[in-house]
């Protein structure tokens, strides 16, 4: 290691929600996902406690990576925490942390609920 800092995370988890491609003023676009991560479990929760991670990726090949990634689909990502900063409609400064993406994976697809399924369009 040349340096004392490290920022890199691994997560596995399911897919809340689908995958969104949004474009940016700069022409470029920003692929997003939300991943729920399980936290090991702690004898002082008796329920299972998870985490709601927002993924981002600036990546082009991420909009085809994630095409065909639905609700519920185990996917694991490997990447950096970010916090990204931006002014909103009042001018207000808001911010969020973010794991920016750079390599990630479909685990499994999620199983089919109430005959909706991958090919049933969504």
């Amino acid at each position: 290691m040349t340096h004392p800092y490290v920022n890199d995370v691994a997560l596995v988890g399911r897919l809340s929600g689908g995958v969104e491609c949004k474009p940016l003023p700069s022409g470029d676009t920003v692929v997003e996902w939300r991943l729920v991560v399980e936290r090991p479990p702690e004898t002082r929760h008796r329920q299972k406690v998870v985490d709601t991670i927002d993924c981002v990726s600036y990546d082009e090949r991420f909009r085809y990576l994630t095409s065909d990634w639905r609700h519920g689909d185990l996917i694991e990502v490997r990447g950096a925490i970010r916090r990204r900063f931006w002014r909103t409609m009042s001018g207000a400064t808001a911010s969020r942390c973010e794991i920016e993406v750079r390599e990630a994976d479909l685990v499994a697809v999620a199983p089919e609920i109430s005959g909706v399924g991958h090919d049933a369009g969504g």
